[in-house]
């Protein structure tokens, strides 16, 4: 498993949310296993996405993709943060 998280400034969250939910199908085809939006409280504007790939060359290759590029055009982008490594603490 492979992790992403992309840190975004949204100017209308209900619209972008909206938005990022009909790009699903499309992630889950690339090899996306799952996708988690945290939003700030201080600053409803700013939301982290954190994905999980079944494999670090999918989820790459869908960062760089033209799919990808579009739909990030369409609703705004951040600059993917991928992570190789996790550690899962209790507490």
């Amino acid at each position: 498993m492979f992790h992403a998280l992309v840190k975004q400034v949204v100017p209308e969250f209900d619209k972008w949310l909206v938005d990022f939910e009909s790009g699903v199908a499309m992630r889950r085809a690339a090899g996306a296993m799952s996708a988690v939006v945290f939003r700030n409280p201080g600053d409803p504007h700013e939301v982290l996405i954190y994905t999980t790939w079944d494999s670090e060359e999918n989820a790459v290759n869908f960062a760089k993709s033209p799919q990808a590029t579009d739909f990030s055009e369409a609703i705004g982008s951040g600059i993917p943060l991928f992570l190789t490594e996790s550690y899962v603490f209790d507490g």
